[in-house]
């Protein structure tokens, strides 16, 4: 047997479930942890490429004075007291 559900509105749905077997003897009642229907956009903030290189460079924060050194591995280390060269 199978239903179908079409969820009015946002939210967290559950479904329980009873099964019967041939002599109508019911089992008991069994709850799912529920889906969540979010139709909201997803914010990506990070994405992992795994045995991604790039090259080693200098990155510099617009509205301040802050030098970031990226390292090949995607890693970011901050350097300290940067000479004027390096904004």
């Amino acid at each position: 047997m199978e239903a179908d559900f079409v969820a009015p509105n946002e939210g967290r749905y559950y479904v329980t479930v009873i099964a019967y077997n041939h002599a109508l003897d019911a089992s008991a009642p069994v709850c799912s942890d529920g889906v969540v229907i979010d139709t909201s956009v997803p914010d990506v903030s990070e994405i992992v490429v795994g045995q991604a290189k790039v090259s080693r460079m200098l990155l510099k924060d617009k509205l301040s004075t802050c030098v970031y050194l990226l390292d090949n591995n995607r890693e970011i280390v901050t350097v300290d007291n940067p000479t004027a060269e390096c904004w």
